[in-house]
């Protein structure tokens, strides 16, 4: 789940910022402010996997354990399979791959019904990130052993990213019709290449 993925803050706010105010600063006696450099290095991300864990089966190249519900219960090989031992690494695979999916590529949204509640739920897509549909799409297949390891992951990722021409990984992240937030974003982007920021961060440019 999303709430599993956690960041390294402090590349982009050295000062930290306050956790039930994440606008001020720890002491609250500021504003939070990222910091924008062209030598910050990469921030990271850890997925927080409590709990979840299984034993090596040296025969079997495999990481075996009994199936463990989490938050995400739509992993297809725990449906009726909760007795049997399975893979644990390609049902990571499919965690990460539905978190993307549901966070990103379908972002569920309400509809008012009346005053009181809301009614059905539509699927809304984010836009300029369609070039993930097929990585995730394989990443979350019924079959685990279909599924990619998750360095082919990181492999094709990076094939991805490659591919991705500069004023794509520009883009902003909005959903479908986000005009004027767009419009802010392309006057963003030329304050950032006037500057030489790179469209990705790294610590060698």
């Amino acid at each position: 789940m999303a709430m599993n993925i956690m960041m390294e803050s402090l590349p982009l706010f050295p000062k930290l910022f306050h956790p039930q105010h994440v606008s001020a600063t720890v002491d609250m006696q500021g504003r939070a402010k990222p910091r924008y450099t062209r030598t910050q290095r990469p921030v990271k991300y850890y997925l927080i996997d409590f709990g979840l864990s299984g034993i090596y089966d040296p025969h079997k190249g495999e990481t075996l354990d009994l199936p463990v519900l989490s938050g995400d219960k739509t992993v297809p090989e725990f449906q009726n399979r909760r007795d049997q031992l399975h893979d644990v690494y390609p049902t990571d695979v499919y965690y990460i791959g539905n978190m993307v999916r549901g966070s990103f590529l379908q972002v569920r949204s309400f509809i008012p019904r009346s005053p009181i509640g809301l009614i059905a739920v539509t699927l809304q897509t984010y836009a300029n990130l369609e070039f993930m549909q097929p990585l995730i799409d394989d990443m979350v297949q019924d079959e685990p052993k279909k599924r990619p390891t998750m360095d082919e992951v990181v492999e094709r990722f990076a094939e991805i990213r490659q591919q991705i021409p500069w004023w794509k990984l520009r883009s902003p992240l909005t959903k479908e019709g986000g005009w004027i937030k767009s419009a802010k974003h392309v006057l963003r982007t030329m304050g950032y290449m006037a500057t030489l920021r790179s469209a990705i961060p790294s610590p060698s440019r």
